[in-house]
């Protein structure tokens, strides 16, 4: 994933995002409640509401490539 990629956030994956930046100060990859890191944190530009979101790459999946 890089900037500029449009995204979805899984599970729900009905609304689109632009990625507009990261923290690498952020980055988690201790093992949550079910051994799976969460990973980069990335900011997600919200068309829709103009928002920018916060969201670890766990739940972030590319549309496209």
């Amino acid at each position: 994933m890089k900037i500029g990629d449009l995204v979805t956030v899984s599970p729900h994956g009905k609304n689109h995002y632009l990625i507009i930046g990261e923290d690498p100060e952020r980055e988690n990859n201790q093992s949550s409640y079910d051994a799976t890191k969460l990973g980069k944190l990335y900011f997600l530009y919200d068309s829709i509401s103009g928002e920018i979101k916060e969201m670890h790459e766990r739940w972030v999946v590319v549309v496209n490539e």
